[in-house]
């Protein structure tokens, strides 16, 4: 987890994450049978703002992507394979590559992220001019059956937690701050993947959900779904951080699209908003600290790494509107002119609220502002003049405290009251 250097104001009176899979070798299924291959027809629903009801918005972006009919027809079949309740041989026409095997395999896991029990193995062979798969479960029979009960229980009762009547990002904000509050990243899970192990269900949705313990790709997975769930289009993005493999999601809100890292906005918090660092990032943005992997059609099949997961739709998020400190945060462009933010702290105040959040103006220099807010009154002055409006009632107490996070131009006031 990545951590910003902060400044910590008392004020007186006077003032990685990690996601690994690896996909199997091609050792001979024996028997191979052939099975009805129906087709499925894929849906792809706009993810733009909706108010009032939410309708489900499936995100069909790795069918899509997937240009060979051939490929879709896979894609297809893995489809009726996977929702088995145990695993089938499969048989499909033409002598599919490793790389275009596992290329449908990834397209169907970033479309389908409920289908937690997929694994990202497989094992597969030739014969004359059909290719021949069997497919990974984790779960399968009776045991698959009660999860998938219990995995759609807990889904449906965060959805109708949700806001309604609200913007495609509040609903984003609130699954968010769901996964934060009720997941924990799983630092002995992120262990056992350095030595190619899983112990459970940190790689998917179930256990960031049902376990409430995951690691990226599992965070990743259950913002994808719930986000879908919702109404909301999002995608999974494969690269690394820090050196190491990594997964977050592509979410389209009000018709552009960014990326968030919810495994990384997963922090020990000193302030609230720490949980929204990685909320809505361009494409420049996010490349700070983080690398996006090629796509499939940019690896050659002789060049094509079996221990790396390539990404199938990568959108380009160029937006900054719903980034959180562009759409939630009042701005300070002069700092004599604090009216409308000594408003909305006395609002912050009459909740009892515990942070209050305000981003410095670009055309101002940050630790300069910074600084002359903390020694030279300014700050005090914010709160004596929110404490009359509100009549004292609450009063912020002058032991609040200031923080800065000088990336984000983010200034915090940890509010206390006496």
């Amino acid at each position: 987890m990545k951590y910003i250097n902060k400044l910590h104001t008392v004020l007186a009176v006077t003032a990685v994450f990690l996601c690994v899979s690896v996909f199997s070798g091609c050792s001979l299924l024996d028997e191979l049978g052939f099975s009805d291959n129906s087709q499925i027809s894929q849906t792809v629903t706009s993810g733009g703002t909706v108010v009032g009801a939410r309708s489900n918005a499936y995100s069909g972006y790795g069918f899509s992507n997937l240009e060979r009919e051939d490929l879709q027809n896979l894609y297809e079949m893995l489809d009726q394979y996977a929702n088995k309740s145990s695993v089938e041989k499969i048989v499909a026409d033409g002598t599919f590559s490793v790389k275009e095997i596992s290329q449908v395999l990834e397209a169907y896991k970033n479309d389908n992220p409920q289908v937690f029990w997929l694994d990202d193995t497989f094992e597969y062979s030739h014969f004359g001019s059909k290719t021949g798969i069997i497919l990974s479960f984790i779960y399968d029979g009776d045991e698959l059956s009660q999860m998938k009960q219990n995995f759609d229980a807990k889904v449906s009762e965060i959805i109708a937690n949700a806001p309604t009547n609200s913007t495609d990002y509040d609903v984003e904000l609130y699954i968010n701050d769901y996964i934060v509050d009720n997941c924990q990243y799983d630092k002995e899970g992120a262990a056992a993947a350095d030595n190619g192990e899983t112990l459970g269900n940190e790689h998917n949705a179930y256990g960031a959900l049902i376990d409430q313990k995951a690691v990226c790709d599992g965070y990743s997975a259950a913002f994808q779904l719930l986000c879908n769930k919702l109404g909301i289009e999002c995608v999974s993005i494969q690269g690394t951080s820090k050196d190491e493999p990594h997964m977050w999601n592509g979410v389209k809100i009000n018709n552009e699209w960014y990326h968030t890292d919810v495994t990384w906005n997963d922090s020990d918090e000193y302030v609230h908003s720490e949980r929204y660092f990685y909320l809505n990032l361009t494409t420049e943005q996010i490349k700070a600290d983080h690398t996006i992997n090629l796509s499939y059609g940019e690896v050659s099949d002789d060049n094509f790494d079996e221990n790396t997961i390539y990404n199938i739709f990568v959108p380009s998020c160029t937006s900054q509107t719903y980034n959180y400190f562009n759409a939630s945060c009042p701005k300070l462009t002069n700092i004599n002119g604090s009216d409308e933010i000594v408003t909305l702290l006395a609002q912050t105040a009459a909740q009892r609220g515990e942070d209050f959040d305000v981003v410095i103006d670009e055309g101002l220099d940050f630790q300069t502002t910074v600084d002359s807010l903390a020694s030279d009154g300014y700050i005090y002055n914010w709160l004596e003049k929110a404490n009359a409006k509100n009549g004292n009632n609450p009063k912020i107490s002058d032991k609040s405290k200031l923080y800065n996070f000088s990336e984000h131009r983010l200034l915090t006031i940890k509010l206390q009251y006496e």
